[in-house]
């Protein structure tokens, strides 16, 4: 990011400007990359979301259309067989989302196609200790001393790892 789009970005009008073009725009964009890297047209991508004619993805993919419901949103995930992460973010995290668009980051893969990987995954964490919501709030506060109201991706995983090696302790003890 430059100084002249931080300085902008110090204007609330802007920054509201700002978050809600990226928005409309780039769900947009990734639901024309998503229908196309899967080699769909619009009216294939419409008879799977139960609409009569192609003219509603025309829409949809319409940048300056800017009407898309959450309810919407989630049938397109159903559609293309992949998950939604909607949540609010500080900026820094915005802006570096946002800055880095390419084609290929925004041509996810679907479930099916994904599925090898997780299952690698989950086999590589197994022997990990499962937590409930209780404990991951416990790990975000003694990751960071203090409650922060949310959860810490890195004090997470250093209480998983802490958990997982005092299991090992226990048992061999």
């Amino acid at each position: 990011m430059n100084n002249r789009k931080l300085k902008k970005l110090k204007n609330e009008e802007y920054r509201a400007a700002y978050v809600s073009a990226h928005v409309d725009q780039g769900l947009a964009y990734q639901i024309r990359v998503l229908r196309e890297s899967r080699g769909w047209d619009q009216q294939h991508l419409a008879k799977k979301l139960g609409l009569k004619s192609q003219s509603a993805i025309a829409r949809i993919e319409d940048p300056s259309y800017g009407k898309l419901s959450l309810s919407t949103v989630k049938k397109l995930a159903k559609a293309f067989d992949v998950a939604v992460l909607t949540k609010f973010v500080p900026f820094s995290r915005f802006l570096l989302e946002t800055e880095l668009i390419s084609e290929e980051s925004l041509a996810v893969d679907s479930f099916d196609v994904e599925l090898p990987r997780l299952e690698k995954a989950v086999v590589q964490l197994t022997p990990l200790k499962v937590f409930s919501r209780a404990q991951y709030a416990i790990s975000a506060t003694n990751s960071r001393g203090s409650h922060s109201g949310g959860f810490s991706a890195a004090g997470l995983q250093a209480s998983v790892i802490t958990n997982s090696l005092q299991k090992k302790e226990e048992h061999h003890a």
